[in-house]
């Protein structure tokens, strides 16, 4: 497989959380503009990096896949939205630890929250203010290469 499809098994998976739709558009790759259309919650997936690692001699691999999934909701005022910042976050944690191989949508070994940062991420379009936090999922791919000498 690749980094593209499991980021996109991870979008599917994500957007069968209530309020996260498709139709809705607001689980986005990359895409920060994406806030700019009104929505008061919404995802954005970026690459996080990647660990590559031999599991046993003879071509058995496997690659571990981050992707920072920022979480950003509207800020009305600093209490609701650290509630639903918090709110939205158990979400997002409890259906990957429910569907730990993303509902087998990619050729995924594992799928799992590694860490939320601490920091809250602050940004704002116009006069409309977001406050969010970088969820950063580790994807598991195990892989058969042809070794050659």
């Amino acid at each position: 497989m690749g980094y593209k499809e499991m980021e996109t098994a991870l979008q599917t998976n994500i957007q069968t959380i209530v309020g996260f739709a498709d139709s809705q558009r607001n689980v986005v790759l990359y895409d920060y503009n994406a806030l700019s259309r009104g929505i008061s919650k919404g995802v954005v997936l970026r690459f996080g990096g990647m660990d590559h690692v031999l599991q046993a001699l003879g071509g058995e691999h496997l690659h571990r896949w981050y992707c920072n999934c920022v979480l950003v909701v509207k800020a009305q005022n600093e209490a609701t939205a650290q509630e639903q910042l918090r709110d939205n976050m158990q979400l997002i944690l409890n259906r990957i630890d429910q569907y730990p191989k993303l509902n087998g949508t990619a050729d995924v070994f594992y799928a799992y929250v590694s860490s939320i940062d601490e920091e809250p991420i602050e940004a704002s379009l116009g006069n409309v203010k977001f406050v969010g936090r970088n969820i950063r999922i580790a994807i598991e791919e195990e892989i058969d290469v042809a070794e050659m000498e």
